[in-house]
């Protein structure tokens, strides 16, 4: 790992393609989300190399089990979700894009690709390739941590 990740691939046209997708997939009190288009733009942006983009989607086709969360002072809520987009779950699709992302240097999608193959979730297990997955994510992640790596400041 000798390229620097900062600062961002992400240009203007696909940072505008994966904000379109959040803002279908987010829907409001008078604006419903629109679940196709949301994946469609998000789509686009992981094509045009934006990591995150490839993270977030393979997020979506993973499906959100998670009903309840911790607040700030340990007290569970129930989570509501029902002004955000929902795709079919679809952990091949999902794999995908993770790899994607991983190969892009998203530590948070390694570490989910590695999980997936470790417990075998809705592809085959393979313990293999979830090592290999688990070592990516701690270089992406020690790589963030060097010197050269870390924007300075800018006034």
């Amino acid at each position: 790992m000798d390229r620097c990740r900062f600062p961002s691939r992400l240009t203007k046209a696909n940072s505008l393609e994966q904000y379109l997708s959040l803002v279908h997939w987010n829907g409001e009190k008078h604006r419903p989300a629109d679940s196709k288009k949301a994946e469609k733009y998000m789509k686009k942006a992981c094509e045009l190399e934006d990591g995150e983009a490839c993270w977030l989607l393979s997020t979506w086709y993973m499906g959100n089990k998670e009903k309840f969360r911790a607040g700030p002072r340990g007290e569970v809520k129930e989570l509501d979700r029902s002004l955000l987009g929902s795709l079919d779950r679809d952990m091949y699709k999902a794999l995908e894009y993770g790899i994607k992302a991983c190969e892009q240097d998203i530590p948070q999608s390694c570490a989910n690709v590695a999980r997936m193959y470790k417990l075998g979730d809705g592809i085959e297990q393979n313990l293999d390739e979830a090592k290999k997955y688990v070592d990516k994510a701690r270089e992406i992640m020690e790589s963030m941590k060097r010197p050269e790596n870390t924007p300075g400041f800018t006034g």
